[in-house]
């Protein structure tokens, strides 16, 4: 298996695995299908300081993860919010953790703080792959989804990137 920068050519494996998901599971809280067009659209409308990875073997892309804003106000330009998502048949081969830790990394060189992730629940494999990651749930929002004929909560957990930054303003983003 390989992590790789995301490109422009994966969006139409990416929408296929959330493709998946949006009609066949919870975890991701889309009700139409996406295409390749428009997963290509989002990712190439954030900036470059939202690394977007992609998990392939010979056989295809394995899965992706992206960083996006957490909010939009200028406090919050130091927390990020991360996705992770696998291709059906792909679980439990450790995809989902080489793309995190690939993430992570880069986050942390790129100066973020805080990274949150949300789960829709119950997910006994995201809540550990998640926790592994060093993330520890952070809030538990109820009944924010309706989907396959039942209300879903949302969970967050969130990882302390840079703990070193603590006891310092941030300065400019990155410092």
């Amino acid at each position: 298996m390989r992590v790789r920068p995301y490109t422009p050519d994966d969006a139409g494996a990416i929408a296929s695995i959330l493709n998946h998901e949006i009609e066949h599971g919870v975890a991701h809280f889309g009700t139409e299908p996406t295409t390749a067009e428009a997963v290509r659209a989002e990712l190439a409308a954030l900036p470059p300081r939202y690394p977007a990875l992609i998990a392939e073997d010979d056989s295809g892309v394995l899965g992706f993860c992206k960083s996006s804003p957490w909010k939009p106000r200028g406090a919050y330009a130091w927390s990020v919010e991360t996705t992770v998502y696998v291709r059906a048949g792909a679980h439990g081969r450790g995809v989902g953790r080489a793309l995190y830790g690939e993430l992570f990394a880069a986050l942390r060189g790129l100066g973020y703080r805080t990274a949150i992730g949300g789960i829709t629940l119950p997910n006994d494999a995201s809540v550990a792959l998640h926790e592994a990651m060093g993330m520890r749930p952070v809030a538990r929002l109820p009944h924010m989804g309706y989907k396959s004929g039942a209300w879903h909560d949302v969970g967050y957990w969130a990882v302390d990137l840079n703990p070193s930054m603590a006891d310092r303003a941030p300065g400019a983003f990155g410092d």
